[in-house]
C-alpha cells in the first residue's frame, strides 16, 4: 500500500525481526511476491464488492426519491432521478455521432500524374480513416468511462 519494491517490503521486515521462522532467514522474495500478489487480489475483490454496495445503495435510495417525486406530482424532478439513474446503471442508449468533411480543390494536384494522384489519394485516404478511427475509440472510451460493474 506504501509503493515499496518486494526487497524493501523483505528488508523492512527483517529490520523488525520478523524472518522466516522455519529458517531464521528473512523471508524470500517468492513468499513476499506471492503473498503481494495475494493481498491485491483481495483488494480487488474487496474494492469492487465496496463499489456495487455503494451503486446499490445510490440505486435504492434514487428510487425512493423518485417515489417521493411522483407523489408530490414533481415530474422535473422524476425526469431528473431517471436520467441519474441511467447513469448509475449505465443503460442510457449510446449517443450516433455522424461526422461530415468537405474537401475543396486548391489546384494544388493539378499536373499530377495518374500514379501520383492515385499514391496522394491513398495518403489522404490512410490519414482520414486513421483520424476516424481515432475519433471512433474516443467516443466509445467515453460512453463506456462508466461501465464498471
Amino acid at each position: 500500500m506504501r509503493g515499496k519494491s518486494q526487497r524493501e517490503i523483505r528488508d523492512a521486515l527483517a529490520k523488525a525481526e520478523n524472518v522466516n521462522p522455519n529458517t531464521a532467514r528473512p523471508w524470500s522474495l517468492g513468499i513476499i511476491q506471492r503473498d503481494c500478489k495475494e493481498l491485491e487480489t483481495q483488494w480487488k475483490v474487496a474494492a469492487s464488492t465496496d463499489i456495487a454496495e455503494a451503486k446499490g445503495r445510490q440505486w435504492a435510495e434514487i428510487q425512493e426519491a423518485r417515489r417521493v417525486a411522483w407523489e408530490q406530482g414533481d415530474i422535473n424532478q422524476v425526469r431528473q432521478l431517471i436520467k441519474l439513474e441511467m447513469e448509475l446503471l449505465g443503460t442510457e442508449a449510446p449517443k450516433k455521432q455522424e461526422v461530415r468533411a468537405t474537401v475543396a480543390s486548391s489546384g494544388e494536384f493539378d499536373g499530377m500524374s495518374d500514379d501520383e494522384l492515385q499514391r496522394e489519394l491513398e495518403t489522404l485516404t490512410r490519414s482520414t480513416t486513421a483520424l476516424f478511427g481515432r475519433h471512433r475509440a474516443s467516443a466509445a472510451d467515453s460512453a463506456g468511462a462508466d461501465s464498471e460493474g
